[in-house]
């Protein structure tokens, strides 16, 4: 059964990539699935069901890997990394972040489950922050106000840059990618005993993804 409800998931996901959400019915995927419509809808009553599912999958394990009892040099690792994990995030599943505002608006499940990852992800964000500015990685000169209005960029910043409407998509506008954007957020906050350690755990994890 487990097998079945995943190829459907991945066949969606595959068919909302190429055509777009809204040009894709139900009975599209589960023949593409290899399966039929009232097996498809046993898992997954109606589309949105399968948008929540799919949601779900996306931001399950996004920074709940994060370890706050590691050393500061692990963390402020993890925190980098979780921004590639967000451009990665969206690179699999545009058909999602294009279309965030619509979902957000037109479906009672998808709101629920954003709002619950937003939640999710600022009060990670916080934590990482409070643990590192008590650890001197972060500047401790900045307010509790500040390091909470980070995290909240750090979480509105991902979904705001892939849609239509962001600079992302401005020709007039320079091509930064959305890690270089969070890395060169976060670096003013960097104390000077870590600036070094920072800059180098960026270059790797920009290497790293690279390959």
């Amino acid at each position: 059964m487990k097998k079945t409800k995943d190829n459907i998931s991945r066949t969606a996901s595959e068919l909302f990539n190429e055509k777009g959400y809204n040009n894709v019915t139900l009975r599209e995927i589960a023949t593409a699935a290899g399966t039929t419509i009232g097996n498809l809808t046993y898992y997954f009553p109606q589309k949105d069901d399968l948008l929540a599912s799919l949601q779900e999958q996306a931001e399950s394990h996004f920074l709940s890997e994060i370890d706050l009892t590691a050393e500061p040099q692990k963390v402020l690792t993890l925190l980098l990394q979780s921004f590639f994990e967000a451009k990665q995030n969206e690179t699999d599943n545009p058909y999602y972040y294009e279309n965030i505002s619509a979902f957000y608006q037109d479906s009672e499940k998808a709101r629920a489950n954003i709002d619950r990852f937003r939640e999710h992800v600022l009060a990670k964000y916080s934590q990482i922050f409070d643990y590192l500015k008590a650890n001197g990685v972060l500047n401790s000169e900045y307010t509790a106000k500040s390091y909470q209005n980070l995290a909240y960029l750090c979480v509105l910043a991902p979904t705001f840059w892939v849609s239509k409407a962001a600079p992302f998509y401005a020709t007039t506008f320079p091509k930064v990618t959305l890690t270089e954007s969070a890395y060169e957020l976060l670096k003013p906050y960097i104390t000077h005993d870590y600036l070094d350690t920072y800059n180098q755990i960026y270059e790797q994890l920009l290497q790293e993804n690279a390959k």
